[in-house]
């Protein structure tokens, strides 16, 4: 199974990536604000990479809350595959101080968080599957 990840935000969309359901890896980030931009570009991402489940990362409350649950909705217009909303919180800032830690200089930290955010989303989505 493939599966594809998204940490949504307003302005930027982290995206992760796993090949086989074990290791989640940061691919890209999404620079919109485009509703309209981020689905087809999260739908080409989902062809090129064969993806067979796309899960989003949706915290317990806020603007994103409700927009993650938009972004699922619009998504499903698009693409074929499941699409999970799994509850994330604090996702960026635990990815930016996984980054710091592993001594990655602070602009490549600032242009890579979103897609870390991702990875760390993605990761506990399929922790959470092992333990099933």
């Amino acid at each position: 199974m493939k599966y594809l990840c998204l940490d949504p935000g307003l302005r930027h969309t982290g995206v992760a990536v796993s090949h086989e359901g074990i290791l989640a890896t940061p691919l890209t980030t999404v620079d919109t604000a485009d509703l309209s931009v981020l689905l087809k570009k999260i739908t080409l991402l989902c062809d090129v990479y064969r993806i067979d489940i796309l899960v989003i990362g949706q915290p317990e409350s806020g603007p994103l809350h409700s927009y993650a649950n938009l972004l699922k909705i619009s998504l499903l217009d698009f693409l074929h595959i499941p699409i999970h909303l799994f509850p994330e919180d604090l996702s960026s800032l635990i990815g930016i101080k996984k980054l710091a830690r592993g001594g990655m200089a602070k602009e490549k930290r600032e242009s890579t968080r979103h897609s870390a955010a991702a990875a760390i989303i993605l990761g506990d989505y399929l922790d959470s599957l092992q333990s099933l």
